[in-house]
């Protein structure tokens, strides 16, 4: 079975025995669209974690939502959008699927039900663009960076997360030194421990408690959409979550958003 949530639940449906995609990997930093591009394939990652990005006139990269083994870049090709609105690199290394933009759209077809399932993919990707939005006009730094590592390592399923602190601030928009600062004090406080472009979540509830609302609130939008538990990390990486539960109209409809 398939490791993409999305993906498995397409082949759930879709009622074939194998779905026509390609396999990719990807390294940091790897560019798989950019705006204002033809959708030409949709990719279905199943390890690591691509980051929708803004890029600004100056040539900076301001993150609008993170995608992984439980999204999909994409999808809106399957209702006719014939581009992608943001650019999408690899922030941590992994791989998973390509599948045509033709195909998807065929399958959708085929199968009016999925509907559902890639609408809630899509208005989970804006919940994200609009809650930091919100977060980075109004909340401080260190609440965004520990909501930041909350949800990489979320999307990831580790309790390490492959990031430098270079990147990190890039993506929050904000001085590097600052979250230099920042990053090494919640080390000297036990919350987490960084070396060599890596950060471990050493202490995830004192993490949670200092994360901002954004963490929460995506969360419940998540757990609203697809009608899901969301994944519990233990320091260790270990998901110690029980089986997800599928209530929403697209579980019942005949298959369900489970990893």
């Amino acid at each position: 079975m398939y490791s993409n949530a999305i993906l498995a639940a397409l082949h759930q449906s879709s009622n074939q025995t194998t779905l026509p995609l390609r396999p990719i990997t990807f390294q940091h930093g790897t560019v798989l669209a950019e705006g204002s591009s033809p959708i030409e394939d949709v990719i279905f990652p199943e390890a690591g974690l691509i980051s929708l990005v803004v890029r600004l006139a100056s040539g900076e990269k301001i993150e609008a939502g993170m995608v992984g083994r439980d999204g999909v870049i994409g999808a809106a090709a399957a209702f006719g959008t014939k581009a992608h609105i943001c650019s999408a690199f690899a922030q941590i290394r992994g791989h998973g699927w390509l599948m045509r933009a033709a195909d998807l759209r065929r399958i959708v077809r085929q199968n009016p039900e999925l509907d559902t399932l890639l609408i809630s993919g899509e208005q989970h990707l804006t919940a994200q663009a609009q809650q930091m939005s919100a977060c980075g006009a109004r909340h401080h730094l260190g609440p965004r960076i520990c909501s930041w590592l909350l949800r990489a390592s979320d999307i990831v399923g580790a309790g390490e997360v492959e990031i430098t602190q270079e990147h990190m601030s890039e993506m929050l928009g904000v001085q590097r030194a600052s979250v230099s600062v920042l990053a090494a004090q919640m080390q000297e406080d036990g919350l987490i421990h960084y070396r060599r472009g890596r950060v471990s979540i050493v202490d995830r509830a004192g993490l949670r408690q200092r994360a901002c609302e954004c963490y929460g609130a995506l969360q419940g939008k998540r757990d609203l959409l697809f009608a899901v538990d969301s994944p519990v990390l233990e320091a260790d990486g270990t998901d110690h979550s029980a089986p997800h539960r599928h209530n929403s109209p697209v579980a019942r409809g005949g298959f369900s958003l489970g990893t």
